[in-house]
């Protein structure tokens, strides 16, 4: 799962330069009808109901990253409410620091799109423990739904490489 610009920069500033980065003090799960991309975009659902889920950054609620893979996941299902209107069809997702407005964080697109409509049950993540033979959502898998409108896995959040270097920095050379 992309990293937006927004986190990139905040990470590099931190450790090259002499800006501070602070985790945020809040997180959010939203789902979008077109997908965002790095520099942020697409459009989030609105009406009928919706609003972002508040996931917290405590141990309580995300999983401990190991020294090998440097995934995490959330421990309790992210459920948002219950449609009382037409979503639309929701084809991705974000981790976003404000309940509305706000940065990106994260991103990344639903392996399947799932048409939200009134009346549905409410949509949601499943946590990593109830679904253990589903794939993660890493930077390298996707989510895919799994029983209308239920999420088929669990958020899962993978590191990646922070530093995109120019190909200059991949070849040594001597004067």
């Amino acid at each position: 799962m992309p990293k937006s610009n927004y986190l990139e920069n905040k990470f590099i500033d931190h450790i090259f330069r002499a800006a501070t980065f602070s985790k945020p003090s809040a997180i959010y799960v939203a789902l979008f009808t077109a997908t965002p991309s790095d520099t942020g975009g697409g459009t989030e659902c609105s009406g009928g109901g919706y609003a972002r889920v508040s996931v917290p950054p405590a141990n309580a609620n995300w999983n401990a990253t190991s020294g090998s893979d440097g995934k995490t996941a959330n421990t309790a299902a992210v459920t948002f409410g219950t449609p009382s209107g037409n979503w639309g069809s929701i084809v991705a997702f974000a981790i976003m620091d404000a309940s509305s407005g706000g940065n990106f964080l994260y991103w990344g697109p639903l392996t399947n799109a799932k048409t939200v409509n009134n009346g549905d049950p409410a949509p949601k993540f499943e946590t990593a423990n109830t679904i253990p033979a589903r794939s993660p959502l890493t930077f390298d898998s996707l989510l895919s739904w799994r029983v209308a409108p239920c999420l088929d896995t669990s958020l899962h959040l993978q590191r990646s490489r922070l530093l995109h270097l120019p190909p200059i920095f991949n070849r040594w050379t001597t004067q």
